[in-house]
């Protein structure tokens, strides 16, 4: 089915650069997370569709070669797991190089983990195609600290060595768990590299003293010994680590030949064939662990009985196994790095609970059914308890009702049973009747204008 942006609901942004913006979103037919990356078109002229929108819809991973150096415990990395890493790095470097792609952005922060372990180029935001004659390209690439020294001293002629410089920088960080050369400017960059591996000259760099931003007046630093450098890797790995990091762009090594060196191809992984495996539902933790093992055997050239190179195999062992399983060890501070017979026993522990988790889970749906009973019940006793005072509340209302217009009936029936009492009393001789003065009748009552005149007595005449 053609996949449409309505097809995708956003869940957050987790990104955004110069060319593009990566939203968090989720399949909304099969619920699966992926990276949704809206692609900036600001000099487009014309398109087919409808709206001038173009998303491409990648794999979702959740965590960054960085974020995971972060979240390890202090101390070292595991060399055999810094040579897995390292080899996938120049494998995808490698990749995009024979297809004449330079990425230009090679950092830690781009290099995307997934739950098995396997390393993933990200943010091909600054990469260009190159060919020949070479082409001019900004010197505004690549992040300071992984930025190589041709493009510091203005080189707008460069090409794949600058990504092999930057994967020198990333793989000493593996090493060391900083940055080998962090600089808060780009000539506080260049004497960061200058006072590590020595003032460059025509000796060692040819050319470099007709470059745009180079300087005579330039300090002149003697050059360290890589084993001062970086103390805890081996005598191949400094060889490669120098090749990575000659000043020379002429002279650095290639990624393919890196992938050849003696460094990296004793612990090459057939990373494919260990992705295949996946914990069945009901198959014990020990017996995925000697299938891993078993694969490994075939298929590479490490030894899974040896603790130091057997480690590799544990961020396929976690990111493979059952979902239940995968949760637990992944909530272990550093897990990839920890020795299998550690997750061994976790993952052990996982799946011997997995009977009592259910009956856990069954038993907290019934509790929780309970406990909806009881405040339904609770609720109709509730509105049951409101009703009745509401009721009681309108009878009330009623009876006061009620007793008011009682009154005011009584009230009226007083007065008018006054007025006539009043009205019937017994009148004594020559009381009036209308207003009850003495010495005259009703008829005669000054009062009662309506009653008949009294005749005027007129004057008799004899």
């Amino acid at each position: 089915m053609e996949a449409t942006q309505a097809s995708f609901q956003k869940v957050e942004k987790i990104g955004e650069g110069t060319y593009g913006v990566v939203y968090k979103a989720r399949n909304k037919r099969t619920g699966q997370l992926v990276a949704l990356k809206k692609i900036r078109l600001d000099a487009l002229l014309d398109v087919i569709h409808s709206q001038k929108k173009l998303y491409m819809v990648f794999e979702y991973l959740n965590q960054d070669l960085k974020k995971y150096m972060d979240s390890c415990q202090a101390g070292e990395l595991p060399l055999s797991l810094v040579k897995n890493y390292l080899f996938q790095l120049l494998q995808g470097v490698s990749f995009c190089h024979s297809h004449r792609v330079i990425h230009r952005d090679l950092k830690p922060q781009n290099l995307l983990i997934n739950e098995a372990g396997a390393i993933k180029l990200a943010d091909f935001g600054l990469a260009r195609a190159f060919g020949v004659p070479l082409r001019t390209y900004t010197h505004e690439v690549v992040t300071l600290w992984y930025r190589a020294p041709e493009i510091l001293l203005g080189c707008r002629y460069y090409s794949t060595p600058v990504d092999i410089w930057s994967i020198g920088c990333i793989f000493a960080e593996m090493m060391t768990r900083k940055a080998l050369f962090a600089g808060d400017s780009e000539i506080d960059q260049l004497f960061q590299i200058f006072r590590t591996l020595g003032t460059p000259t025509e000796v060692t760099w040819p050319g470099v003293t007709q470059l745009p931003d180079y300087k005579g007046s330039f300090p002149q630093w003697p050059r360290k010994e890589m084993k001062d450098i970086v103390p805890n890797l081996d005598r191949d790995g400094r060889d490669l680590l120098t090749q990575l990091l000659l000043y020379d762009p002429s002279k650095r090594i290639s990624a393919k030949a890196a992938l050849n060196h003696q460094h990296a191809m004793p612990k090459a992984i057939n990373w494919s064939k260990l992705y295949e495996l996946k914990q069945e539902p009901h198959e014990t933790p020990t017996a995925f662990v000697e299938r891993l093992r078993a694969t490994a055997r075939r298929y590479t050239n490490i030894d899974p009985e040896k603790p130091e190179e057997a480690v590799q195999l544990a961020p396929i062992f976690i990111g493979n196994s059952a979902p239940d399983i995968r949760k637990k060890l992944q909530k272990l501070e550093g897990a990839e790095s920890r020795d299998l017979g550690e997750l061994l026993q976790v993952a052990w522990i996982a799946f011997n609970n997995r009977g009592e988790e259910e009956q856990n889970k069954i038993r907290e749906r019934e509790n929780e059914k309970e406990q909806k009973e009881k405040r339904r019940e609770i609720e109709c006793e509730e509105r049951k308890k409101k009703r009745e005072m509401e009721r009681e509340e309108r009878e009330k209302k009623r009876e006061v009702e009620r007793r008011k217009r009682d009154r005011g009936r009584d009230a009226m029936l007083s007065a008018a049973l006054q007025r006539a009492l009043f009205r019937r009393r017994a009148l004594q001789p020559n009381q009036c009747a209308y207003c009850r003065a003495l010495g005259h009748w009703k008829r005669e009552c000054p009062k009662n204008r309506s009653g008949p005149k009294p005749a005027a007595i007129t004057p008799h005449h004899e």
